[in-house]
């Protein structure tokens, strides 16, 4: 059975783990390089783990099979009343299993807790993959497409859910 829960210091190793596993295994996909994250400081990765999602502006999401680390999500509020949903990934061989729904759920939830009306995120052009998805939990896009900064030739779209609509459904 997988365990989702809110980072906490002691899973600094964890969070740091997953995350370079995801810029590993879909670098395109987030806008850090795998080289940026694996230079950052051990300090960084603890303050990440630390965050208190009861009070701080982000939280950071952990699942576990056991005591392996299968996915991650990360949200973060932002000053117009939006949830920034990043950092969304699960291992391969986790995928199609219900965890990546769950750790959105669990994201939106505490977004709208926190008084966010609205989710938003970025696909890669032509992840097909994520963006479906993402549609079946009801993300739209909002016609925005940018440029991942310093990578010019990665696009990304903006997608966005109203979160005053209850949790994440989909299958």
């Amino acid at each position: 059975m997988v365990d989702i829960r809110h980072a906490r210091t002691r899973d600094w190793e964890s969070l740091k783990a997953i995350r370079l596993q995801a810029l590993t295994d879909s670098p395109d996909a987030f806008c850090t390089t795998y080289e940026e994250a694996a230079s950052y400081d051990d300090e960084v990765w603890i303050g990440r783990a630390s965050a208190d999602p009861t009070e701080g502006t982000s939280v950071s999401l952990l699942a576990f099979d056991g005591d392996v680390t299968v996915g991650m999500a990360v949200g973060v509020l932002c000053k117009d009343n939006a949830l920034d949903v990043v950092s969304v990934f699960v291992v391969p061989d986790h995928r199609g299993t219900g965890i990546a729904q769950e750790l959105m759920a669990i994201v939106e939830a505490w977004g709208r807790e926190r008084g966010a009306d609205r989710a938003v995120l970025d696909v890669e052009v032509g992840n097909e993959q994520a963006g479906a998805f993402y549609a079946s939990l009801g993300y739209l896009p909002t016609g925005r497409r940018q440029t991942y900064p310093g990578r010019f030739s990665l696009q990304r779209v903006e997608l966005t859910k109203s979160l005053s609509e209850g949790p994440a459904g989909g299958g």
